[in-house]
């Protein structure tokens, strides 16, 4: 017959937090989320690791998500001041009444800002958690914000691609920016969804052209090379903007990666895996570009901010091609500084005499359905 273990109390000493390094757990909590608001659990983390308040564990990071928790129920932290993008409810606008209906469009009218503009911004995150934390400034500057969640599905490629075109044959230079962690998959993710956008740009070129190419005595315009990649689309010089009030120029960066410089682009401009395209619109008549740079992370911000990192999974497939580097995630910058970096980055593409005209025009609109609300209510004897 078998023994059955006899499980009797641990031997093990687990230390216990005092009351004193839970206060000062806790302020450093307060500190950071006031600062930093509105800012991710992982991001309070980060801050808290930073100021030496916490260890940079999965048991730290437990106990800072025990503490704000109970700090958020305690009133001492508002709930509005920490975000969690990985979770949303969808609900249609409705109504009570037509009045109420012409009142809440004359608060929140606002006339497109890139109608006019000769540039369109696109913002991707590789992760939806950061999403919170940086839709106050692509809601302000009124650019889409889109969440990748690591690899790109085909479908979500061939959407950006299409939308990508669409501005294009709008007379548009589209810029593309993502943020995502700095480690193999994430740097490997940003590869696959820029390829995979691009590859939506022209038509694909198949076996069967080239056959005909060969044909008709033409092959050396569509050579075998050239087969299964998108024609009419081509790298081109990369768009270099790099021109921050901080001193930024052409790579010699001094903003301590507040503008999401880094050191690895051709064009001296220091964005990460800054690369341009050019391709052809339906009409065939004029080729436009379209730009791709990572923002955040880059070894510029992990070397100028002294980012937290964390050990590389050496199991990752793509480690090898990653490096020796430890990783780092996009929530360790701090948030008021990637929403620094994400408004610079919009705010170089737009021409300031051209947002006054559409803002003029944004506040005489405006009046005009304040005139029609008071219209209406003059109509009803009110």
């Amino acid at each position: 017959m078998t023994a059955v273990p006899v499980y009797g109390p641990s031997t093990v000493r687990r230390s216990r937090s005092t009351s004193a390094a839970l206060t000062a757990l806790d302020d450093s909590i307060i500190a950071a989320v006031e600062t930093e608001h509105p800012v991710t659990l992982r991001g309070v983390f980060y801050r808290v690791v930073s100021a030496g308040d916490v260890a940079k564990t999965e048991l730290g990071y437990r106990q800072v998500g025990r503490e704000l928790l109970k700090l958020r129920r305690a009133g001492a932290i508002p709930y509005d001041w920490i975000t969690d993008g990985t979770r949303w409810v969808s609900k249609p606008d409705t109504y009570d009444s037509l009045d109420r209906m012409l009142q809440d469009a004359q608060a929140s009218y606002r006339r497109a800002l890139w109608r006019d503009q000769g540039a369109e911004v696109h913002i991707y995150s590789e992760k939806d958690a950061i999403s919170g934390v940086v839709l106050p400034v692509t809601e302000q500057w009124d650019v889409p914000l889109g969440i990748v969640r690591g690899y790109s599905s085909e479908s979500f490629a061939w959407s950006v691609a299409q939308s990508v075109i669409a501005a294009a044959e709008r007379g548009k230079r589209v810029h593309v920016y993502q943020l995502g962690d700095h480690d193999p998959s994430g740097v490997d993710a940003w590869r696959a969804f820029r390829e995979r956008v691009v590859s939506f740009l022209g038509p694909l070129c198949t076996p069967e052209m080239r056959r005909r190419a060969v044909d008709v005595g033409v092959g050396s315009c569509i050579t075998e090379a050239m087969v299964g990649q998108p024609l009419g689309v081509s790298e081109v010089e990369a768009d270099c903007w790099c021109d921050c009030e901080d001193g930024c120029q052409r790579g010699a960066c001094q903003c301590e990666g507040g503008c999401g410089c880094d050191d690895d682009c051709d064009c001296g401009c220091g964005l990460a895996g800054h690369v341009s395209y050019g391709f052809l619109t339906d009409d065939r008549r004029e080729s436009r570009r379209v730009s791709f740079a990572r923002l955040a992370v880059t070894e510029r911000q992990i070397r100028d901010m002294s980012l937290p990192t964390r050990p590389t999974k050496r199991t990752d497939s793509r480690s090898a091609a990653f490096g020796d580097g430890e990783s780092v995630e996009v929530d360790a910058i701090p948030p008021t500084v990637l929403r620094r970096i994400v408004s610079s980055a919009i705010t170089r593409h737009i021409d300031q005499h051209q947002l006054d005209i559409t803002r003029t025009y944004e506040a005489a609109e405006r009046e005009a359905l304040t005139a029609m609300i008071g219209t209406r209510q003059q109509g009803d004897g009110r």
